[in-house]
């Protein structure tokens, strides 16, 4: 008879572990599910003797959006044409810049982010004014964007080009 209490009392406290621990690992995915999701950071490309990412001496100093309906406005989505005014206070001249233009609604919700490539140079010291980026393909209730630089590539000079410091 002892034999079978104590049998029936450990399949018990088994039992009772096991429905625990299938409660907890619910509530936990429950939570998981509820919490904000981590920010993921991915980069493109390394830096190289070539090529800089996010240059401190690089800025976007105007950026100017114009909206164009599609021209099938069944079938396609906006398009945006965006000038833009870089300004380069280092003393490095770049060129093929990459671009990050994130568009935002009326409520300045993030709707989209889109990478695109300028074949762009600019000199040490100056502000130059791009030529029209098209960018296709926009989200409905695109009203304003940003722009930020991601990369540019380092103007190759040649060597009697380059002046010695003193």
């Amino acid at each position: 008879m002892i034999r079978k209490s104590l049998f029936w009392g450990l399949t018990a406290v088994l039992a009772g572990s096991l429905v625990a621990l299938v409660i907890q690992g619910r509530r936990a995915e429950k939570q998981a599910a509820l919490s904000p999701k981590a920010e993921e950071r991915v980069r493109e490309s390394r830096p190289t003797p070539t090529r800089v990412l996010a240059p401190s001496d690089l800025a976007v100093v105007e950026s100017k959006m114009t909206l164009r309906p599609a021209a099938d406005p069944a079938a396609g989505t906006p398009s945006a044409a965006h000038t833009l005014t870089f300004s380069n206070s280092g003393r490095i001249a770049y060129e093929g810049l990459v671009l990050r233009i994130t568009y935002y609604s009326a409520a300045q919700k993030l709707l989209d982010s889109r990478v695109s490539r300028l074949p762009l140079e600019l000199p040490p010291g100056e502000t130059k004014t791009s030529g029209e980026v098209v960018v296709e393909g926009l989200p409905e209730g695109a009203l304003s964007c940003s722009v930020q630089v991601l990369s540019a590539d380092l103007k190759a000079v040649r060597a009697e080009a380059v002046k010695p410091q003193p």
